[in-house]
């Protein structure tokens, strides 16, 4: 058994393991598991931790991929606990111009919290850009 595991691995370098356990030593993208589960969904924090842990990763693992989709991009925090990707948010320009001046609001109305060293900030007047 150990003889022919060897010839298999000195054939092609793809196959790793052991005798009893040969595997492919392809690479796993998990952006592309995630995505072939949950298609064009929002999904929670939980059930991404689950689907991942059914799939016998570690929690340690399910924790740095989440972190490794986020920092790329992959996915995006739509909520406290949700997520979705990032493919998927297409925000209009129209939609982007509410969101700009309900900013805008909120920063008029709480310049004061925001002003950590008041000496030094300057605040332009954002009427403009109020409709």
């Amino acid at each position: 058994m150990d003889m022919f595991a060897n010839l298999i691995k000195a054939i092609d370098n793809d196959w790793k393991g052991y005798s009893q356990a040969l595997y492919k030593n392809d690479q796993i993208n998990v952006s592309t598991i995630l995505h072939d589960h949950f298609k064009d969904e929002s999904f929670d924090k939980d059930q991404y931790v689950s689907f991942f842990s059914d799939l016998g990763y570690s929690p340690v693992t399910i924790k740095l991929e989440l972190n490794k989709l986020v920092f790329d991009n992959t996915i995006a925090k739509v909520g406290p606990d949700r997520l979705m990707f990032t493919e998927l948010l297409n925000i209009s320009h129209e939609e982007q111009l509410q969101i700009d001046k309900y900013l805008l609001i909120c920063l008029i109305q709480q310049q004061g919290i925001l002003a950590l060293n008041a000496r030094s900030l300057t605040v332009p007047s954002y009427q403009k850009y109020l409709i």
